[in-house]
């Protein structure tokens, strides 16, 4: 993907929280009132509030997720699967009282404006220059002053380094912090990844969170059949090509090696029972993507 293009996904994934947002009360996962707003400006016209505000009738809004769903299996729910999952960690984190909270390739992620108590804690958003003034000019319009608690760090994960980045910027390596890094790994190289994930267990304090998301290792070499059979082509026409994954069963030991230690692995089972059921709904889930949560272990 272009380092000056605003993501296809990153749009879509703030459509599907303002979608979620407008359903009724008794069937909604989340409310995330900045969804929205972080949209494009043309998404500020009327004709397009009306349309947007149509989805609340159920059988326009389950058509448009139907079409969604048809492009790529499941991916509607496990948008939203994922994103109530790592609302839950950073919820818990932040009772425990984390007072760092990290969002790597934040893009258009509100969690800094949304989750309650988060304003306690120092919010590093880190991403790519375009994608951050971009999301800063929407933030300033919909807020008018921009929050104290958070500090933008421009990065390319592909050439700079992130500890160096972060401590510049004005992070503290004695307190405990959790990691948000939702929807990214896929992009990057094997390198970058490895690269990160070293860099976060060098500054982190014993006993911080890492909560990352990432695709199925086996979709990329053809060897596993999950989801559509052109997901892949979709993405590299939308110039945002899949290169990297991990097999679900070997991120343990992918993990120790760069000293974090496995929690949990969620996927669409687990997405489905603690999420949507709850409240009634049982859509299909994708299987090709995965959320780990890990914590920090330098012993």
């Amino acid at each position: 993907m272009p380092t000056d293009a605003l993501s296809r996904t990153a749009l879509g994934a703030a459509f599907l929280r303002a979608r979620e947002s407008v359903r009724p009360e008794r069937e909604r996962l989340f409310e995330d009132p900045f969804a929205y707003d972080l949209l494009p400006s043309l998404y500020d016209s009327p004709l397009y509030r009306a349309f947007y505000h149509l989805l609340d009738l159920p059988v326009i809004g389950s058509t448009m997720e139907a079409s969604l769903d048809r492009q790529i299996p499941g991916v509607v729910g496990g948008i939203l699967g994922r994103t109530c999952f790592i609302d839950e960690v950073l919820r818990e984190a932040l009772a425990e009282g984390f007072e760092q909270v990290v969002i790597l390739g934040a893009g258009l992620d509100s969690r800094p404006y949304r989750i309650a108590g988060v304003d306690k804690s120092h919010v590093f958003e880190l991403d790519q220059p375009a994608t951050q003034q971009y999301k800063r000019t929407r933030l300033q319009n919909a807020l008018d002053v921009l929050p104290s608690h958070v500090t933008f760090v421009p990065i390319d994960f592909e050439h700079q380094e992130l500890a160096n980045t972060l401590t510049t910027a004005g992070f503290r390596e004695d307190v405990k912090t959790v990691f948000i890094w939702e929807g990214v790994t896929q992009y990057l190289t094997a390198e970058a990844v490895d690269a990160t994930l070293r860099s976060v267990s060098d500054i982190a304090a014993d006993g911080s969170r890492l909560v990352f998301t990432f695709v199925h290792g086996g979709v990329l070499d053809g060897s596993v059949q999950l989801g559509g059979a052109d997901t892949l082509e979709r993405f590299s026409e939308r110039g945002e090509p899949w290169v990297f994954g991990l097999r679900p069963a070997r991120v343990e030991s992918y993990l120790t090696a760069r000293h974090f230690r496995q929690v949990e692995q969620a996927d669409h089972e687990t997405y489905l029972e603690r999420y949507f059921k709850p409240v009634g709904r049982q859509p299909k889930i994708m299987e090709i993507e995965f959320t780990v949560l890990a914590e920090v272990d330098v012993s």
